[in-house]
């Protein structure tokens, strides 16, 4: 499920139904950013040439290679020739788009290439920032890499609720090795990349969210409400004195009511559980 709206109360049911309840962010107590999450209540969009997947957001794309028959693909042509030579008269844009369309209809693989030319620019993803989180809040891998080796902290968030609050797209996301189907005539789902990993990615499982507009309409840093985070997980290598410091952050800046405090504890086969410290 990848959701875009224009009012989240068009979504909100259907959220419900299929969204997982909670989700979950992995963190490092030693990082001053990662404990902004926690202390400021504030969560960072990455751009995506920053996330650790380099086909992140720019995965691996296969061309219907007749739709470059179709006339609509020339107009296509014609209005690029147009934006990217304004100075040019009609009739030269529009031999400039025929050239162009006979070339590619004779060398169809310029499409990949164009492809591959355009994802490999940052600046064409300024726009853009993720954030990405998991549905599981005691996996092992993700504990490793992005819960400082178990020594760091997880906040878990009441998923709904923090759709309602970020306001972007964001969705599950699909593993596979099946490359994005890319129409030039913009026929399929041009949100797919948004959410499309490959499977060696999938024990993650991600819950992302995403928006556009990075610098004008939106911004990476975002803040959240106290009452979208339902838990606190610290990992079971946290220091003694990490420990402390978070609990009396959350003393202080959550309600004790509301915000359940867990730590993991490995168990037989070497599988992680969460029990309950407050």
């Amino acid at each position: 499920m990848a959701k875009v709206y224009f009012s989240f109360e068009e979504i909100e049911a259907d959220v419900a139904r299929n969204a997982p309840d909670y989700v979950y962010k992995y963190r490092s107590w030693k990082d001053a950013n990662h404990k902004n999450v926690l202390l400021l209540r504030q969560l960072y969009f990455s751009h995506p040439f920053d996330l650790n997947d380099p086909l992140d957001v720019r995965p691996d794309a296969r061309f219907d290679y007749t739709e470059i028959e179709d006339q609509m693909y020339f107009y296509k042509l014609l209005a690029s020739a147009a934006v990217m030579n304004p100075e040019l008269p009609a009739n030269e844009l529009r031999s400039a788009a025929e050239k162009q369309w006979k070339l590619t209809k004779e060398h169809p693989q310029i499409l990949n290439e164009q492809y591959r030319i355009w994802m490999s620019k940052r600046r064409n993803f300024d726009l853009y920032g993720i954030l990405s989180t998991s549905t599981d809040p005691v996996n092992e891998k993700l504990w490793e890499r992005y819960g400082d080796e178990h020594a760091g902290y997880c906040l878990g968030f009441k998923t709904v609720d923090l759709c309602r609050q970020l306001k972007t797209g964001f969705g599950l996301v699909k593993y596979s090795e099946a490359p994005f189907e890319f129409s030039i005539l913009g026929e399929r789902d041009d949100l797919e990349p948004f959410y499309l990993k490959k499977p060696f990615w999938g024990y993650e499982s991600e819950f992302r969210f995403y928006t556009l507009g990075i610098g004008f309409y939106s911004k990476r840093v975002r803040e959240f409400p106290i009452v979208v985070v339902s838990e606190i997980i610290l990992g079971y290598k946290i220091t003694p004195e990490h420990q402390k410091e978070i609990l009396l952050a959350t003393d202080e800046k959550y309600p004790k009511e509301q915000i359940l405090v867990y730590k993991t504890k490995v168990i037989e086969n070497n599988n992680l559980i969460k029990e309950r410290i407050r």
